[in-house]
């Protein structure tokens, strides 16, 4: 007897449905599970057993205008050093206590969590940071390329770049000199991500100025990209929405894009060694010089080359932002600040290595700066064990995030924590809540703590101490000094408008 082919397409739909529902009565399983292994972890109610708490993370920011980063440290004060939150299925321990970042970070040393990190190796399938140090979740492996990587940022390596830092911060000047009328609004964070980028570019890479020219391509794509992870996380169903394949492909091109230009630095240097050229003597010519010339070896060499400008532009550029917004709402600092560099340099604008170390008062402001505002302002673990904090049973493959936002802004580790005071970090000892190692750490701490930190380090003071000493600079009434939403570092919403004039 034949069986019609509506017989056949209604059993298939049968079949179908019978599937749908299987898996979706599993995953309903599966998630009031996972609920309730969380469930005696403080934190908000969730806002129904699908959304978490994304519906009230969100109205959280509109009541406020805050970020999220700012959202999360609001509930931290509600709900305690140990909270969970959910994100739509998944869930994440937020962790603003001293001890237990040291826990986390230092004694047990847990790996990053792959889930938060991958969306930074690939992004839409196509490789960006790769394996790079930031997004290695291997510890083994990225214990081999940190190790290699390690003598490139050394002080004492970096000493030997004094010139270079120096030579990007005169086209920064000079071209700031133009704007230096006394009239003309000068976005401070957009110059100083230019100059950012400009100093990888020819410190690390030996770069010309090509990347930061007005009709550069490569500040525009990286900024994208870098912002693409944040638009997955808001646009959860975007794998399977037709209408954002344009946006997808694009970030794709300009993935393609960055990693086509450092293809030709890279490949230029070597041929340039190969043949007996003077080449600069940079971090580029040091990592070539160790690494071998499979296409394993150069695929990773990529993943350094990306990771160092989207690092260096994400934290750099949003520091010296806000070092120079504090600044400008605080004149003492600013009085002080110029006697010091005047003492210091004199007549000179070049900064030597040693003139650093001279730059006592400098060196507070800066660490001020990122006390308040960490560019990275939490750094996430994934406790692939079972464990405990802060007295709560923790289950295996949970990821737990270290708030450093709030742990540099509580007042259980800090005097007047929400007022800008560089003298803290020379008196904070004597003070009744005493500054603990562990809640400052605006380059994460233990052995995955930021290779670059003495780069930034340098680099800051060189930018600031000639900006100094070349400006005045009064910042614009009425801006708003918050930070942009939804981006996964602090960055200046109104990017720090004011006007220049020459010192």
């Amino acid at each position: 007897m034949a069986v019609s082919v509506a017989t056949i397409l209604y059993f298939l739909f049968m079949c179908l449905c019978l599937a749908s529902f299987t898996l979706a009565l599993c995953f309903i399983v599966h998630l009031h599970h996972k609920h309730k292994k969380l469930d005696h972890i403080p934190g908000p109610k969730r806002d129904g057993f699908f959304w978490g708490n994304v519906k009230g993370i969100q109205h959280l920011k509109d009541k406020h205008g805050y970020n999220g980063v700012q959202v999360l440290n609001l509930l931290a004060q509600e709900h305690g050093p140990v909270m969970v939150i959910w994100l739509f299925h998944l869930p994440i321990v937020y962790v603003t206590d001293a001890d237990l970042a040291k826990k986390i970070l230092i004694t047990c040393n847990y790996p990053k969590d792959a889930w938060s990190y991958d969306k930074l190796a690939y992004i839409f399938g196509e490789r960006f940071l790769g394996k790079g140090l930031v997004t290695e979740t291997d510890h083994e492996k990225w214990k081999v390329k940190r190790l290699a990587l390690n003598p490139a940022f050394h002080k004492h390596y970096l000493k030997g770049l004094m010139y270079q830092f120096n030579a990007s911060c005169d086209e920064f000047l000079q071209r700031l000199t133009h704007l230096a009328d006394g009239k003309t609004e000068v976005l401070l964070a957009d110059e100083f991500n230019k100059i950012t980028l400009d100093i990888i570019a020819k410190v690390a890479f030996g770069m010309d100025s090509e990347i930061t020219e007005p009709d550069s391509l490569f500040p525009a794509a990286l900024k994208e990209c870098l912002y693409a992870p944040v638009w997955c996380l808001t646009h959860p169903f975007h794998v399977i929405n037709i209408n954002s394949h344009a946006y997808q492909n694009s970030i794709i091109a300009a993935i393609q894009f960055l990693r086509d230009t450092g293809k030709k630095i890279i490949d230029d240097r070597r041929k340039a060694m190969k043949t007996g050229e003077d080449v600069p003597n940079d971090v580029l010519s040091y990592i070539l010089k160790s690494m071998d010339e499979d296409s394993t070896e150069y695929e990773q060499l990529l993943d350094h080359f990306m990771t160092f400008f989207a690092a260096g532009l994400e934290t750099t550029g949003a520091l010296m932002s806000f070092l120079l917004a504090e600044i400008g709402k605080h004149p003492e600092v600013a009085k002080k600040l110029c006697q010091e560099v005047e003492h210091v340099l004199g007549p000179r604008q070049f900064v030597t290595y040693d003139d650093l170390s001279k730059l006592q008062y400098t060196n507070l402001v800066v660490k001020e700066t990122l006390r308040l505002h960490p560019s990275i302002p939490s750094f996430t673990r994934l406790i692939d064990k079972d464990d405990e904090l802060g007295g709560y049973p923790i289950p295996a493959e949970t990821p737990v995030n270290v708030l450093s936002y709030t742990l540099h802004r509580s007042p259980r580790y800090w005097k007047d924590p929400e007022k800008f005071y560089p003298e803290r970090f020379l008196e904070q000892e004597g003070h009744e809540n005493g500054y603990v190692h562990c809640a400052y750490f605006p380059f994460s701490l233990g052995p995955r703590q930021c290779i670059g930190q003495n780069f930034v380090d340098i680099e800051s003071k060189v930018l600031l101490s000639r900006f100094i000493k070349s400006f005045k600079f009064q910042l614009i009434p009425g801006q708003d000094f918050g930070y942009e939403d939804p981006k996964s570092t602090l960055a200046a919403k109104d990017r720090i408008r004011c006007l220049l004039t020459l010192q």
